[in-house]
């Protein structure tokens, strides 16, 4: 099993759902962690609440996803904050859900740059970190993206983004051979609005499933 104790992670979209309960799983594990937010005040109400589990430490800071420079500087701060960066798990996310005739031009190009764009920014900005970690890349992805739905724009964006990692991590290993990215891309409920992850069974508990891929894979 991996010690987690000591390593970094920046978890987009961290201050509420899914990223929230895996920032609290790796904190328990020791594991310092960052949370972006597209919002400062969010991330700091998250941080104020996040900063109880420990032994870990936590910061949070505004970043947006469809940002390059955004996301730049979150990995920025990351590496002055904790001098590294071991995990990235791309979690931030929009839903909109409705049929071509009622989805507007706005709420389609929304998703299509937070959920798919957004994505590439994230690892991007932090490659040549996690490359130098020897680290690991996490995307989180919906069940849409294998299971059909009327809804657009949520079916086509996840389904592209299912097969997008391996693409990806495939140029990091021929830049790096020698420090590969884990690339898994995990399919998890993305309706949760709460600051608790939804109970799943087995391995695949949210509070549990990150850990579960570092110690597996690492």
């Amino acid at each position: 099993m991996k010690n987690l104790n000591g390593m970094t992670a920046l978890i987009t979209g961290g201050s509420k759902g899914i990223g929230y309960g895996i920032a609290a799983s790796l904190l328990k594990e020791g594991v310092n962690v960052v949370i972006t937010s597209r919002d400062q005040k969010s991330a700091d109400a998250a941080v104020g609440e996040l900063s109880k589990t420990g032994p870990g430490k936590v910061i949070g800071i505004a970043a947006d996803v469809r940002d390059f420079d955004s996301q730049k500087n979150a990995v920025a701060k990351t590496l002055e904050a904790f001098g590294r960066l071991d995990v990235l798990i791309a979690n931030a996310g929009v839903g909109h859900f409705a049929s071509i005739t009622d989805l507007t031009p706005e709420q389609w190009h929304e998703t299509i740059d937070t959920n798919l764009t957004g994505v590439f920014y994230s690892l991007k900005a932090a490659v040549d970190a996690l490359t130098e970690a020897k680290g690991y890349f996490i995307s989180i992805a919906s069940l849409a993206g294998t299971n059909f739905s009327q809804h657009l724009p949520i079916t086509p964006v996840n389904s592209a983004w299912s097969v997008s990692p391996r693409l990806l991590c495939s140029t990091c290993g021929k830049r790096a051979s020698n420090a590969p990215l884990l690339c898994p891309v995990l399919w998890l409920p993305t309706s949760t609005t709460t600051n608790r992850a939804p109970t799943m069974p087995g391995k695949y508990n949210p509070k549990t499933w990150a850990r579960w891929w570092l110690t597996c894979c690492g």
